[in-house]
């Protein structure tokens, strides 16, 4: 699960050529855990959008074969999980992780942080 994330974020980050920002947001809803990685890049085409968590799909990066994302959400649904994108041209992209079906109990119902890219 570690490198999903790890993923998640450097995709975010690649495509944020002129710089931006990257938010990541996790919390409690119905007491399932739900993460968002949140950048203000480009967004994805919605073309693309349909098709990305699909093998040899990649939109907005300049390296990479299109296996990180479609690999990443496999092991997300193996542990009982799922993902998923919403993104429009121009307004970045948001990837939601929902990293298991099964009630979490925790007294702290969310969590936030991000990091900015500088501009070249």
């Amino acid at each position: 699960m570690e490198r999903t994330f790890l993923n998640l974020i450097g995709n975010a980050l690649e495509v944020m050529t002129e710089g931006g920002e990257v938010r990541i947001s996790a919390m409690l809803k119905d007491g399932f855990a739900m993460v968002t990685v949140e950048d203000t890049g480009p967004g994805i085409a919605p073309e693309i959008r349909s098709k990305l968590f699909q093998p040899f799909v990649s939109a907005g990066k300049r390296t990479g074969l299109g296996l990180g994302l479609a690999l990443s959400r496999q092991t997300v649904i193996e542990h009982g999980g799922d993902m998923w994108v919403e993104s429009e041209p121009g307004r970045g992209a948001r990837i939601h992780h929902s990293p298991a079906r099964r009630p979490m109990r925790r007294k702290r119902k969310d969590f936030w942080c991000k990091w900015n890219r500088p501009k070249p």
